[in-house]
């Protein structure tokens, strides 16, 4: 039986590494596996914890209260969790990086990614962009780590929303947690002071380019 296991996670290990010499030849990129336990709770941790607040939701469903009203310690895990998540993420990162790269960290499953990479890589140049909505401050101050991501997402450069009530809503959380001032720039920016260094904020659309979408279409079907 034990001979079994092995030769079993040698097979896993030797498919593992095909993968990888897939992903980065044929797409370019740098996976990060998770086994299948950490990942259902890494998706738990975000699904019924951060993806709800964010998303404006005030914790009022049964699940969500339960979630937030388990002893300390339980959230502690969950939070160590969550962020051995997104170091592994960075650990990546670290190893492909050169001085001066540009960083584009996506979305509320890495929060803390700023963070990690503002210590590790101080030369690099780093935007994150928030694909949700931003919360106000009263719903945002529910999360137990609420000054740990404000403090992790303002390693970032640069620090992007849909639309500008978003960004006022994370602004305004700056100043009632941390105490940050900010003000306005030119060309529609928005900037705080932290730690020495000027973080900008800024609301940016998303939609589609319809006409290049056209053109293509056209010479496909040309």
């Amino acid at each position: 039986l034990e001979a079994l296991r092995a030769e079993r996670g040698r097979e896993e290990s030797r498919e593992r590494e095909s993968d990888l010499s897939s992903l980065r030849e044929e797409k370019q990129c740098l996976p990060v596996f998770l086994d299948a336990h950490r990942a259902g709770e890494f998706e738990d941790m975000c699904t019924k914890l951060i993806h709800p607040i964010f998303h404006l939701a005030v914790p009022v469903s049964n699940d969500l209260c339960n979630a937030f009203h388990k002893p300390p310690h339980e959230w502690q895990s969950r939070w160590q969790m969550y962020n051995k998540v997104n170091l592994e993420m960075v650990t990546v990162l670290v190893e492909a990086f050169n001085d001066h790269d540009y960083v584009w960290v996506v979305d509320t499953e890495l929060l803390m990614v700023p963070a990690f990479v503002g210590t590790r890589c101080k030369t690099a140049n780093m935007a994150f962009l928030f694909n949700t909505p931003f919360p106000s401050s009263d719903i945002f101050r529910m999360l137990p780590a609420r000054k740990d991501i404000l403090r992790a997402l303002l390693n970032a450069d640069m620090i992007l929303f849909h639309c500008f009530t978003y960004a006022r809503h994370f602004l305004t959380c700056c100043s009632r947690l941390l105490g940050l001032e900010y003000h306005a720039m030119r060309g529609g920016l928005l900037q705080l002071l932290f730690r020495g260094r000027h973080v900008h904020v800024r609301a940016s659309h998303v939609g589609m380019d319809s006409p290049t979408f056209l053109q293509q279409l056209a010479r496909d079907a040309a």
